[in-house]
Order: C-alpha cells, then structure tokens, then sequence
C-alpha cells in the first residue's frame, strides 16, 4: 500500500476496511483520517488528514488489490483459528485485538523485510517518495501525482521532485528528437538513446 498507493505512514494505519473498495472495475481507497499516538502516554486517536487536499481517493493497481485481499483473508483465517471474535475497529493493519499497530513497531519491520531481499536502508516512509518518483519516471503528470500524494498544492510536489526532473526532461527531449526524425518506434528509439549516451 505505501509502494502502490504512496499514503503518509499515518495515513495507512489508519485505513479501514470500510475505506477500500476491492471488488469494482475501479478499486480504489479513501484516506480519510490518520493515527496518532502522542510521544509519552501511550494510546492512540484518529484525527483529521493534514489538509483538506490529504482527503482523496487513490486507484489501486492490481497488485495491491491482491495483497489487501490475501492479507485480510490471512487475518480471518488466524482470527477463526484462534476463537477470536470478530475486531470492533475495523482497521486494516490491526493487532491481535483489532487496535491499530504502532508506527515505531511498522517501521523496524519494514527496515528488516526490505534490509532481507537486498535493498539498501529504506524508511517506511521512502515508500511514499517510491511511489511518486515512479509514477513520474513512468511519464504521468504532476498533478495526478499532486493528487496521489495529497500534496496541498502542486508547487510542494514539484519542490519535493525536483531531482529527478532533469532527467525526466532529457527523456522527453529524446522523444521529442525521435519523433521530428518521423519514427513510430518512440519506446525502442529512446531506450537506443539512452544506451548510446551511457
């Protein structure tokens, strides 16, 4: 969901399985809320998203859809196993009890699982940046990508992106140049252009 849906950390916690839609021809999740937990005191409250922008819908490609969709089936399946009744919170990254996880407990087993198949130190919240940076590098506009992030305006998103731009920019060139040369092969041209310049 952080990869695919490029939600704030606080922002996933805090999903419930009545804010995804799974089953349409669209799929999609609502952020609708966020979790927090105060430093010292311990508990947790729902609360309003970080702006108005932060209230959004984003499609969900296949590939998430499956995990949901294999990870609440795991869960029921563990929940019957167990006796457990059904949980009151509806959350879904729960705890034994149905509450919400703890960021800090997320984050350690994030760092562990990605640190397991080889990929260098990444924060939870670099899935976030993951997500953006490969929705940009795919060609997609900055406000859609605006959009999928909740940014407040679309000046953050570019400011925050800013570094993959200029290469996103001599892509764009080579396409261009592909293209006043009158080829249909844009895809093959560019990749051509881009082995040749490395």
């Amino acid at each position: 969901v952080q990869v695919f849906a490029g939600l704030r950390p606080s922002e996933t916690l805090a999903l419930k399985w009545s804010d995804l839609d799974l089953t349409s021809i669209t799929p999609q999740l609502r952020v609708r809320r966020t979790l927090y937990r105060p430093k010292r005191g311990g508990g947790w409250s729902l609360q309003d998203t970080k702006t108005g922008k932060s209230r959004r819908a984003v499609p969900l490609v296949p590939q998430a859809v499956a995990s949901l969709v294999a990870h609440r089936d795991r869960h029921t399946v563990e929940r019957l196993v167990a006796g457990r009744s059904a949980p009151g919170y509806d959350f879904v990254f729960a705890d034994d009890r149905g509450k919400p996880l703890r960021a800090d407990v997320v984050s350690k087993q994030w760092v562990r699982a990605v640190a397991a198949v080889g990929v260098p130190t990444m924060r939870l919240y670099d899935a976030r940046h993951t997500c953006a940076t490969l929705l940009l590098e795919a060609g997609e506009p900055l406000k859609f990508v605006q959009d999928v992030l909740g940014h407040s305006t679309i000046a953050l998103t570019a400011d925050c992106y800013s570094h993959i731009r200029p290469e996103m920019a001599h892509r764009a060139m080579a396409r261009l140049a592909v293209f006043v040369d009158g080829s249909d092969d844009f895809e093959d041209d560019t990749d051509k252009t881009r082995t040749t310049e490395a």
